[in-house]
This record gives C-alpha cells, structure tokens and sequence, in this order.
C-alpha cells in the first residue's frame, strides 16, 4: 500500500509539473511559426528585390543580341538565354538572315555578338556576365 501511496505521489508531481507546461508549448509553437513566417516572408522580399533590381538595370541598358540560324554556337546562345525568359524581353535579339541590313549597319562580322552599352563581345557569353555587366554599371553611377 505504501508503495502504491509512493506512486502515486510521485505520478502527482510528475503531472504538476508536466501540466504546468502544457499551457506553455502552445506558446513556444506559436512563437516559433511566426519567426519561421517572418524569416521566409524576408528571404522572399530579398530575393524578388534583387530580381527587380537586375531587370531595371538590363531594361535600362541598351543590349543586343546579333546570331544567325545556321550558326551552331548562335543556337547555343540562344539555348542559354531560354534560361531567363523573364529578361529575354528586354534583350534586343537580331537574327542576321532575317535583317540583314541591321547586321550590316552594326558592322557585325561575326556571330554571336553582343552589344552592351555600346560595348562589343564576340561569343558565347552566359546571364552571370550580364549581371556583372550590369553590377560594374550600377556602381560606376
């Protein structure tokens, strides 16, 4: 019987205790879903901030694109600008069979080539040159 009253006694402080934080984990909970929502809502503003940043800068730069169908690095190219379709629109791409006039005008001799502010390059060139373009500009204002 003693053993029963010692059991018990110790099953009733156990649930003091463990009672007492049972109105407390709801809290924690909370707190912790609203840090992690704050937290996400902030990486998110950070990430489209940065997205807007680098579109006004390549919308506000005079780029241009001169590639011809039958060139294989050409189609390279234009593979590799399918990954940022959202700043392909602001890219004036030029196929040379098609305004061969305009390629003639720009004196383009070679395919692909960019054009960048005034600025020529021969080649393959990938969105993170574009950005660094772009970056080494927004500095130098």
């Amino acid at each position: 019987m003693q053993e029963d009253s010692k059991e018990n006694i110790f099953d009733k402080i156990i649930e003091k205790k463990s009672g007492g934080f049972k109105h407390i984990y709801p809290f924690f909970i909370i707190i912790f879903i609203i840090l992690a929502i704050t937290a996400i809502l902030w990486i998110a503003n950070e990430y489209y901030f940065q997205q807007d940043e680098i579109g006004n800068c390549i919308q506000n730069m005079n780029i241009s694109l001169y590639y011809m169908d039958t060139c294989p690095y050409c189609q390279q190219q234009l593979t590799l600008l399918e990954e940022i379709k959202e700043y392909k629109k602001y890219i004036n791409i030029v196929n040379c069979n098609e305004k061969s006039y305009q390629c003639i005008a720009e004196q383009i001799e070679k395919v692909p080539t960019w054009q960048i502010e005034g600025d020529r390059i021969v080649g393959i060139i990938n969105f993170t040159q574009i950005i660094d373009y772009c970056n080494f500009k927004i500095t130098q204002t």
